[in-house]
């Protein structure tokens, strides 16, 4: 009787074994078709949110993947599927339809080499030509990944001297309408004072307004709004002034 149940268990657990491993096999194999489909359809794609919506797609079958080589132990083809995330995770980050079709098209050859050397790690059958086969794909998948991490590199400075660059462009942009709003204030202010020394002069007082501006150095170095503010305060100031003369003219 107890012979019986060790049989039934051992029976049991080759079965749910090998039915695990096919199961695992026909998963890896269905996700890596998922994401052979989806990049050749997000390639395709003539906006890039349809590519990124592909590209996600491909993201979670690649994660399946790897999970599933992982408890197999397929080192190779989970670092192919590695390499095959850091480029769709880089063709979603893309702001433009190229840049994120170039990375897309990246994946393509690694599709086929995971699903490659996926066979070779479960038939287990690597003879001397497969195995140099393996070597060459991961010391091509290592330089795929240096390159990668150079123009990663290279992008993220690019996107640095461009930010300076617009910093810059906003600074110019800044002092030119600062310059601008100074140059007519002082034109009007000038204007103003002209026609109130005519008018004290039309009227016999014996007095004038004069002037006397902020250099330009000192003015551009506040901002806008403490500029206004000061082109304000004096032609109060200038208006002020005027009032008072004509009064004491008059008396």
């Amino acid at each position: 009787m107890k012979q019986g149940y060790l049989l039934f268990f051992l029976f049991t657990f080759i079965f749910n074994a090998t039915y695990s491993q096919q199961s695992n096999t026909k998963n890896v194999r269905f996700n890596l078709g998922v994401v052979s489909k989806n990049v050749t359809a997000g390639i395709e794609s003539y906006n890039l949110e349809d590519l990124k919506y592909h590209a996600r797609i491909c993201k979670d079958a690649i994660e399946v993947v790897e999970k599933l080589v992982v408890e197999e132990q397929c080192f190779n083809t989970l670092d192919l599927s590695n390499s095959i995330a850091i480029y769709l995770e880089t063709a979603l980050l893309a702001e433009e339809l190229v840049t994120a079709r170039t990375y897309l098209s990246k994946t393509e050859n690694l599709i086929l080499k995971a699903f490659y050397e996926y066979d070779i790690c479960t038939t287990k059958e690597v003879s001397s030509e497969p195995s140099n086969y393996g070597e060459n794909a991961l010391n091509e998948l290592q330089q795929q990944q240096a390159d990668l991490k150079a123009q990663q590199a290279e992008l993220e400075q690019k996107a640095k001297d461009i930010k300076l660059q617009l910093a810059e462009q906003e600074k110019k942009e800044s002092l030119l309408k600062k310059q601008q709003f100074i140059t007519s204030n002082e034109r009007a202010i000038t204007s103003s004072i002209t026609a109130y020394n005519d008018l004290l002069k039309s009227c016999d007082c014996q007095s004038t307004i004069s002037y006397s501006s902020e250099s330009a150095s000192v003015l551009t170095a506040k901002n806008l709004q403490e500029i206004k503010t000061y082109y304000l305060d004096m032609s109060i100031s200038i208006s002020q002034d005027y009032t008072s003369k004509l009064k004491a003219c008059k008396e």
